[in-house]
């Protein structure tokens, strides 16, 4: 079960970090040109991207490094409210919430993981 939390952890962490790195650096929205009103990602969005890239770190390297390893089931269960939210966005746009449920399953399986069967503490 260990190497299942662990290719988990990886998995869902390599997405947040590429995803919320995406949202931090990028300067304007995919498919939007440069001198579009819209184009720019707005401060919240970049905020929301610096978050999931801490979120990320969060899942991996407690454990990883021993130090204070009950802050991944913290991160797993912020970046799953996360989750919540962006389904809900995706729902209320009409857009698929595909990655963001999975995601958000990967997470509950972290978190049950780590709580149940390979405690951290």
């Amino acid at each position: 079960m260990g190497i299942a939390l662990w290719i988990s952890q990886v998995t869902v962490a390599l997405v947040f970090f590429v995803i919320g790195g995406l949202k931090t650096i990028r300067s304007t929205r995919p498919g939007k040109k440069t001198g579009d009103a819209d184009a720019t990602i707005p401060l919240p969005m970049r905020l929301l991207g610096g978050a999931e890239v801490l979120g990320a770190l969060g899942l991996v390297l407690p454990v990883a490094t021993g130090i204070v390893p009950v802050l991944t089931i913290a991160a797993a269960v912020c970046l799953s409210i996360v989750m919540v939210g962006a389904t809900i966005h995706h729902l209320t746009h009409k857009e698929s919430p595909g990655l963001t449920l999975a995601l958000f399953v990967l997470l509950i399986f972290i978190v049950i993981g780590h709580v149940i069967w390979v405690p951290l503490v």
